[in-house]
């Protein structure tokens, strides 16, 4: 992989026509008759329309950085603006397009209104397209006019007495020279971005640049020629942006509203951060749509009848004065609106996105953000314990044939600090996907002692498998591979939950068998026990020694209280006791022919085969209780409050792994089958989601997908003027670096 610095890529701005359409979109407006249709021609038209109006109220910057207004009565002249008075519009106009779109559609209809005479069929049709497009927003680009002190501290964008951009081509803006005409002169130069909730248009002027460098033109059969008007470029290209200050590239490229391509920041976070399938997020879309369209329309039908009512009042004062209060209503012209059109569901810039092009976007939107979220992932270290378990469900779904596992690596803190796709569990396709991450480890610095490695730090290892009834556990594979100082432990919940399921269909009988086996295997810390009892006791949420007993037990206090793991000495008589009592039911069931006992007659079977690994010491702890839990950090408390006992999470069970596995299977859940690449993006998602939870869970870092833009431009902004950026901005934990490490297979 290469450095996460020179990883990042600012494209072309994409429109939706770059996203191919497919034939089985929905038409739900087949119903409409043509002329009711609101076409994509209508919709651009409309969309030139206020943005022509914007910016022919807005100053205009010339090729000497200098600004100026367009004479209203003769376009050719211009009037040249001192500086006060551009502060003065800036000062007006804090935000872009405050005036004109920040109103209500029905405000910004009556701005139409005619003073004298009646509605025009050009106006009427104004107001309209007012109203079916109120939740497009409009984003200007105008760089130097309301950014013009931040341009003027880099000094590639100096230009005369003031500032200009530079041409994307040349990086260089001493033959740019500003256009007349606006970046919307014809309605297909338009681009349309998709946000969650609206559509954004970008809004900006034409440049042309006239260095001989960006004149020569290559055709396709290889020939080179020689433009004559130059390359042109808008502000709003995210080439553009690309060569801004940090500052403004995180306004207006990948931090900001705008997410360089044909969807918004917050659609992109919806796409990366949401559970749901693609088909249930564009079936919300698709029915928000509808919901907006009924509201416009409603509030159209309402201006309507306002307006209509209004020019009666007006014809019939006129009237009145003209005939001296003769009112005849005969002669009255009709007052004709047009009639409302409806937006499209498919195929138009306004219309609501289709599963296909979610998905689309959400690869599109992955690949931004992919070399950061390696990184990290290269960068988990497991601490002293692992947990490696095989899940095949998700598998099936997500492989090319159907088939294989997705083999997770959990960490003491319960991250994921490995994931491979393996044709199966055997060795051969295990060891050496192993052998790899360890070579790995042992460049990797330890996360308590940095003068030991992370390969030195991992001591425990917890598998289904255990000792794979070796006679001697030491001849483990992996303790070769990675030294481990103990034989592999088996997760406690695997044993109980197999047991238990290998018994009759008897849930209360099932669940207390469970408990004991869950009392013997795993028994409680007194400690930790007593200490809850009397946190609750002293807190006054319980009253008596025997409620606060019975309220510590629960699940809802389990946080609290560690278990322990006994040798196998100690815990393999309470087995075989639990064994013998139960099968001693079952004979007795059997020879009187009474209800059906718990017990099958390979339950003991199973149970004996458990006491067998637990004689081994596979269910025993390495080392002590304290060596095999985590301290959670506690959260302040109040002076006058009592604080809680502290919380814990287990190292290094399986049991973690099964939760992991459960979320991979939402993922691919009512998905028949997904493409290698889509379900490659969704699982990485996954993973960085988790190990972003464990790592504020556990105090050590609060980051995300979007805090990784942000911290980025602060960071270059630091280093662009000059000074020591923070001690936050300088942490090896946002900022991974994978030099050295050997890629793996993910």
């Amino acid at each position: 992989y290469q450095p996460l610095s020179s990883s990042i890529e600012y494209t072309e701005v994409i429109t939706r026509e770059h996203f191919p359409l497919t034939d089985d979109d929905d038409d739900e407006e087949q119903g409409f008759s043509p002329e009711e249709i609101f076409t994509k021609e209508e919709q651009r038209s409309s969309f030139k329309q206020v943005i022509s109006q914007f910016l022919s109220d807005s100053p205009r910057v010339d090729n000497n950085g200098n600004f100026y207004r367009v004479d209203p009565k003769n376009k050719k002249n211009r009037i040249m603006l001192r500086p006060d008075q551009v502060s003065k519009f800036r000062h007006e106009n804090p935000i872009h397009l405050q005036s004109v779109l920040t109103q209500p559609p029905e405000e910004r209809a009556k701005l139409l209104r005619p003073r004298f005479g009646c509605w025009s069929k050009d106006k009427k049709e104004r107001a309209r397209n007012i109203f079916l497009t109120a939740d497009v927003k409009f984003l200007p680009h105008c760089m130097e006019l309301y950014h013009g002190d931040v341009l003027r501290e880099d000094k590639r964008f100096h230009k005369g007495s003031g500032v200009l951009l530079c041409c994307p081509s040349c990086g260089s803006n001493d033959h740019v020279y500003p256009q007349t005409k606006s970046s919307v002169s014809d309605e297909k130069c338009i681009p349309t971005i998709n946000g969650k909730d609206c559509i954004i248009v970008p809004v900006g002027f034409q440049y042309q640049c006239m260095n001989e460098q960006c004149r020569i033109k290559t055709t396709k059969d290889g020939k080179v020629t020689k433009m004559k008007k130059g390359k042109h470029f808008s502000s709003w290209m995210t080439n553009v942006i690309d060569m801004l200050p940090s500052e403004l590239r995180l306004l207006y490229g990948g931090g900001g509203q705008l997410y360089t391509s044909s969807y918004s920041h917050d659609l992109a976070d919806h796409l990366l951060n949401s559970h749901a399938t693609f088909a249930e997020t564009a079936k919300v879309m698709k029915q928000a749509f509808k919901e907006k369209a009924f509201l416009a329309e409603m509030a159209y039908l309402n201006f309507v009848r306002r307006e209509t009512n209004l020019s009666k009042l007006q014809q019939h004062a006129a009237k009145e004065q003209e005939d001296d209060g003769d009112d005849n209503d005969d002669n009255e012209e009709e007052d004709i609106w047009p009639k409302w059109k409806h937006v499209p569901v498919s195929k138009t810039p306004m219309s609501p996105l289709n599963p296909r092009l979610l998905i689309e976007m959400f690869e599109d939107a992955y690949k931004k953000i992919a070399p950061f979220i390696r990184e990290r992932f290269l960068h988990q270290i497991p601490g002293s314990h692992a947990s490696g378990d095989a899940t095949f469900k998700s598998a099936k779904l997500s492989t090319s044939q159907g088939e294989g596992c997705i083999y997770l690596v959990l960490g003491a803190l319960g991250n994921i600090v490995r994931a491979w796709v393996l044709p199966s569990e055997h060795d051969d396709y295990l060891l050496p996907a192993l052998r790899k991450w360890a070579v790995n480890l042992k460049l990797l610095p330890s996360s308590k002692n940095p003068k030991i490695t992370a390969f030195d730090e991992l001591q425990n290892w917890c598998d289904d498998n255990c000792c794979r009834k070796l006679k001697d556990p030491s001849q483990h594979p992996l303790i070769s591979i990675f030294g481990l100082t103990s034989c592999l432990k088996k997760d406690g919940f695997h044993l109980i939950d197999y047991c238990g399921t290998n018994t009759n269909q008897q849930p209360e009988e099932r669940a207390q068998y469970t408990r004991e086996l869950g009392q013997a295997i795993r028994p409680r810390c007194e400690e930790d026990v007593t200490l809850v009892i009397n946190y609750l006791l002293d807190s006054m949420r319980c009253s008596t020694q025997t409620e606060a007993t019975r309220l510590a037990l629960t699940p809802y206090y389990s946080h609290h209280i560690r278990r322990r793991g006994p040798p196998g000495h100690v815990v393999a008589p309470l087995l075989e006791a639990i064994r013998d009592r139960y099968e001693k039911k079952r004979k007795s069931y059997e020879e009187h022919k009474g209800p059906t006992p718990l017990f099958k007659k390979s339950s003991k079977k199973v149970l004996d085969n458990a006491i067998v690994h637990v004689r081994k010491g596979c269910l025993e702890y390495a080392g002590s209780m304290e060596e095999n839990y985590n301290v959670l950090p506690q959260k302040a408390v109040q002076p006058s409050k009592i604080a809680p006992p502290p919380s814990y999470t287990k190292k290094g069970e399986t049991s973690k792994n099964e939760s992991q596995h459960r979320l991979m299977n939402i993922l691919t859940h009512e998905r028949a089958r997904c493409r290698p690449s889509l379900c490659q993006a969704l699982f990485m998602l996954q993973i960085f989601r988790v190990n972003e939870r464990v790592s504020i869970k556990h105090g050590l870092t609060q980051g995300g997908v979007v805090e990784f833009w942000k911290l980025l431009a602060l960071k270059e902004k630091y280093d662009e003027i000059g000074q020591s950026p923070p001690s936050y901005l300088n942490n090896k934990a946002n900022f991974p670096s994978s030099v050295g490490l050997e890629p793996e297979a993910i």
